[in-house]
C-alpha cells in the first residue's frame, strides 16, 4: 500500500507544476503514460508460477518452495467467492479498502478544479 501513498504525494507535487507549464490536460497525459509504462512493464516480468520466472534467483525459489504450502489455487480451482464474503475479516478490509480509496480518489478528483480556482492555474 505504501506505493499507492507515495504515488498521491508524488501526483499532488507535480500536479501543480505540469498543469501551470502544459496546462489542465497536462497531469491526465503524464500519469496515464506512466501507467501505461508501469503496464507494460509489469506485463514482461510477470508470471503465473515462480519457477518461470527470470528475475527469481535459485536460492530465492528454494526458500518460496520451502514455505509454500499445496493450495486449491494450484490446482486451478479457486476458493468460492461466498465463502470469503461469509467471514468477517474479508468485510473489514473490503470496508478499509474502500474509505480509504475514497477520500483518495476524492482529493485526487476536485484536485484539478481546486488548482483552477484557488491557484488560477489554467
Amino acid at each position: 500500500m505504501a506505493g499507492f501513498q507515495l504515488g498521491n504525494v508524488v501526483g499532488l507535487l507535480l500536479t501543480p507544476i505540469v498543469m501551470g507549464s502544459i496546462g489542465i490536460s497536462g497531469p491526465f497525459v503524464l500519469f496515464s503514460s506512466l501507467g501505461l509504462l508501469w503496464l507494460t512493464t509489469w506485463a514482461y516480468g510477470v508470471t503465473s508460477d515462480p519457477r518461470e520466472s527470470p528475475f527469481i534467483t535459485k536460492s530465492e525459489l528454494q526458500l518460496i518452495q520451502n514455505g509454500k504450502v499445496d493450495t486449491t489455487a494450484s490446482s486451478g480451482n479457486l476458493l468460492p467467492v461466498g465463502l470469503l464474503l461469509s467471514r468477517l475479516p474479508s468485510w473489514a478490509i473490503i470496508f478499509a479498502n474502500f474509505t480509504n480509496n475514497w477520500g483518495y480518489f476524492i482529493l485526487l478528483t476536485w484536485m484539478p478544479i481546486y488548482f483552477k480556482t484557488v491557484s488560477i492555474i489554467s
